[in-house]
C-alpha cells in the first residue's frame, strides 16, 4: 500500500500542532536562554506531576503562546486567513492607546474544548494605528515602510488561498505552509532607520 505523505490528510488541530512545534524551535534558536528555561520548567513539571495524566503533562509541555506585530489592515486580514487554516480565531479586543501606544490587538486561538486540549496555542496579534501617530514625519515614515514591506511570501499567499477552503489538508502541503508561516514570526525583525526611510 502506498503511504506517501501526499496521501496523508491533517486536521486544523494537527496543523496548529505543527506550527506550535515550529515556533518553539524558532524561539529556541533565536534566544538560547529560552530553550534553557523551557528545559528547566519541563524538568520541574515532570518531578512535581509524576501522577498527572498524560493529557495534563502534554498540555504543560507544548508551546502555548506567540506574538506578532502587524502594520496594515491587509496584513491582519491575511494573518486571519492563515490562522483559520490552523483552527484559530480572533478572541477579545485590546485597545492599547489607553496606555499611550498607537496599537490595538486581539488574540487568535482555538475555540472548542477539544481543540484547546489538543493544542492550546494563542497568538497575541497587534496592529499599528497610523491615525494615532501624532508626529507627521514619523507617521509618513511608517506609511512608506509599511507600503513597501511584504511579510507574506508569494508562496505563503498561494498556499493560504489553496488550503483555506479545505476541511483537511495534505500533510506535505501543511508542512510547506508551516515553513512559510514561521518566516512571518521572527522575534527580532530588522530595525527601521527613520533617516534612511525619509
Amino acid at each position: 500500500m502506498d503511504t506517501s505523505t501526499n496521501d496523508v490528510q491533517v486536521s486544523p488541530d494537527e496543523i496548529r500542532a505543527l506550527f506550535s512545534t515550529a515556533l518553539s524551535e524558532m524561539y529556541r534558536a533565536e534566544v538560547p536562554q529560552y530553550g534553557s528555561l523551557i528545559n528547566i520548567v519541563s524538568k520541574i513539571n515532570r518531578q512535581q506531576d509524576q501522577n498527572a495524566s498524560n493529557n495534563t503533562q502534554h498540555r504543560l509541555e507544548v508551546e502555548r503562546q506567540g506574538a506578532i506585530r502587524l502594520g496594515t489592515a491587509s496584513e491582519l486580514q491575511m494573518i486571519r486567513r492563515l490562522y483559520s487554516i490552523m483552527g484559530m480565531h480572533a478572541v477579545g479586543y485590546y485597545d492599547l492607546s489607553v496606555a499611550g501606544l498607537p496599537v490595538h490587538a486581539t488574540c487568535f486561538r482555538p475555540l472548542t474544548s477539544h481543540a484547546l486540549t489538543h493544542k492550546p496555542l494563542c497568538v497575541f496579534t497587534s496592529l499599528l494605528r497610523l491615525d494615532l501617530i501624532n508626529d507627521d514625519e514619523l507617521r509618513s515614515c511608517a506609511e512608506r515602510v509599511l507600503s513597501d514591506r511584504k511579510i507574506f511570501t508569494p508562496r505563503c499567499i498561494q498556499l493560504i488561498e489553496e488550503l483555506e477552503a479545505l476541511t483537511s489538508v495534505p500533510k506535505a502541503k501543511a508542512d510547506e505552509l508551516i515553513i512559510e508561516a514561521v518566516r512571518i514570526m521572527p522575534h527580532s525583525p530588522p530595525s527601521i532607520d527613520v533617516a534612511e526611510s525619509s
